[in-house]
This record gives structure tokens, C-alpha cells and sequence, in this order.
């Protein structure tokens, strides 16, 4: 049975410096591995080409080549991240949409990667909690799971985390002034494609019931540029003030409602 998948295992070492098997290499060096399991006539070869850890992601471009012809929108790109032996997180990318913009077309047809042609693509994964970890190219049988489940999140592909809400006294100067709630959170891209636009719905709801206290105003935050794994922080104000003596009743209530 042909294989479907090769893969190729680093450390990180602190920010900047990888590993690959027992041996150490410079950041800007290469390190490369190739499939011959598959017959003279068929490899598909795997090459990091740069690596750089900031901190909190680990960003990666590295470049794929095929001597069959073989779909880039069939490809998967897989990296997992790990600590102490054990799967931190995993990530998958469609090659087709990581893979470096080309100036011309794929020789032998579109979409294509052909022998002795190298396709560059970028991918990233959260680097802040990982030691180790291991990039992958999927294809065939073993990429049809992972191309449709990309595909389903791509339908609802950001979600709100690390939301915060503040009251703060109005600025009438009187105790009975309504006050002003702001509510702050991250949009993260969950989804395997860039996000543009993200339209967001905020309403009160009381705290002892499930009743909207207020008609839910949306709000359109764009233009994004929102890469997958990545986050942008946003800072709502509620135009419609809360009566001091109510503030503690009632919660803001945040909503994707559409992602483009």
C-alpha cells in the first residue's frame, strides 16, 4: 500500500533555534526529506526552508515538490505542536490556500505540483506552551477528512474569546446618571481561511432570566485580515446607558451573527 503522508520532526529550542533528528542546524539553514518509499518515478519531497518562533506563534515556510502530478487542492498541511511527549495542539491547512501565490501556471496543468518544481507555503501554529513539533503533507485518502472538515468550519470560522465587560459611572456627574458598559473581547479565526469582515450582535440580558433587556444592535468590524490562528481585539461601548441600581442585573450579551 503507497503511503499518504510523510512528515518531518523538530525541538524548538527557546525563540529562535530548531532541530531536526539528533542533529542541531543554523535558523536560516535547511533541512529536507524525501519519500522514496514511493518508486524512482514517484516522490513527493518536504523542505523547511525558514522557521521563526516569536514568542507566542512558531511561523514556518517551507516548500513542497511532486514528481506525479498531484492536486495542490488535494493536499493537506498538517503541524503539531507537543510537550513532554504529549500532542499539544494540531493544526491543518489546505496547501492550496498556504501555498506562496505563483506567476505562472503549474507545467502539465493547473493545480498541479510537478517534479523538480518547489511550491513555497507559510503556516504557523501557537508556539507558547510546545517544546516539539512535527509538520506533515496529507494527501489522498488520508487528506479527505481533514479537507472536508476544513471545509464544514469554513461556514462559521471565528469565535469570541477572553470577553470582558466594565461598568463605569456615567458622565452626568449625578448618582442616578445611567451607566456606561463596554465590553471588550478577541475574535479568533478558528477556520482554515482569512476572514475580512466579522459582524458581531450585542444585547443585555438579565441576569435572573433570559429575557433581552435591549434590541441587539449589530455591529460590522472590518476590514480585517485575519489569517487562521490569529486574533483581533475589539471594544464595544453601549450606546444605550444602565441605571446604576440595575447595573449588577444585567449582562451584555456577544454574538458572531456572520464571517466573511
Amino acid at each position: 500500500m503507497k503511503p499518504c503522508a510523510i512528515a518531518l520532526y523538530f525541538v524548538v529550542v527557546l525563540l529562535l533555534s530548531g532541530c531536526f533528528g539528533a542533529g542541531s542546524r543554523d535558523l536560516n539553514s535547511a533541512v529536507e526529506v524525501v519519500q522514496a518509499d514511493l518508486g524512482s518515478d514517484e516522490q513527493i519531497s518536504l523542505k523547511v526552508e525558514r522557521e521563526f518562533n516569536d514568542g507566542k506563534l512558531l511561523h514556518i515556510s517551507a516548500s513542497l515538490g511532486a514528481r506525479v502530478p498531484l492536486r495542490r487542492d488535494s493536499v493537506i498541511i498538517k503541524i503539531s505542536g507537543s510537550r513532554d511527549g504529549r500532542i499539544i495542539r494540531e493544526q491543518y491547512y489546505p496547501f492550496s490556500q498556504v501555498a506562496a501565490p505563483k506567476v505562472s501556471p503549474v507545467s502539465g496543468g493547473s493545480g498541479q505540483a510537478q517534479l523538480g518544481e518547489r511550491e513555497e507555503f507559510y503556516v504557523n501554529i501557537e508556539s507558547s506552551d510546545i517544546t516539539d513539533y512535527q509538520i506533515e503533507v496529507l494527501w489522498g485518502a488520508e487528506a479527505i477528512p481533514h479537507l472536508e472538515s476544513l471545509k464544514r468550519s469554513r461556514q462559521a470560522s471565528v469565535r469570541l474569546r477572553n470577553v470582558r465587560v466594565s461598568s463605569e459611572p456615567g458622565l452626568c456627574g449625578d448618582k442616578r446618571c445611567p451607566n456606561i458598559m463596554k465590553v471588550s473581547a478577541e475574535i479568533l479565526n478558528v477556520g482554515a481561511s482569512p476572514v475580512k469582515r466579522v459582524l458581531v450582535g450585542i444585547s443585555l440580558k438579565g441576569t435572573s432570566n433570559a429575557d433581552n433587556l435591549s434590541e441587539e444592535a449589530r455591529i460590522e468590524v472590518a476590514p480585517l485580515n485575519l489569517n487562521p490562528g490569529r486574533s483581533q481585539a475589539i471594544r464595544l461601548v453601549l450606546e444605550e446607558g444602565v441605571p446604576a441600581a440595575g447595573a449588577l442585573a444585567v449582562m451584555p450579551q456577544l454574538r458572531v451573527i456572520e464571517v466573511s
